[in-house]
């Protein structure tokens, strides 16, 4: 038998320290890019974390004033901190994990 558990399949905050968070969706596997290009790995990475952010809170500028999360400043934010990007689809991919339970293979 194969489960199907949609109930993690939704948007969920995560903490990346005491002052920022970040909204995060799953991603799923119809929006990878079809495209030759999706063969490359990076683009891959930045497409799913692009995909996958959706909001933040305690992001700011040098002001101290609080940065929109549009799709520029969020492009800006993935390109120049791989740290971001990675914590982006490790929970996005922690987000999938067991929403479907497949029975062991017989051999």
């Amino acid at each position: 038998m194969i489960t199907l558990d949609r109930s993690n399949i939704k948007n969920k905050w995560f903490e990346y320290d005491e002052d920022v968070s970040f909204l995060i969706r799953p991603f799923p596997i119809s929006e990878q890019a079809l495209s030759p290009s999706s063969y490359n790995i990076l683009e891959v990475l930045l497409k799913q974390a692009l995909y996958c952010l959706i909001d933040w809170k305690g992001i700011v500028d040098v002001n101290n004033k609080p940065i929109k999360c549009n799709e520029e400043n969020k492009q800006f934010m993935i390109d120049y901190s791989e740290d971001l990007m990675t914590f982006i689809n490790t929970k996005a991919k922690e987000m999938t994990a067991g929403v479907i339970k497949l029975p062991s293979k017989k051999t």
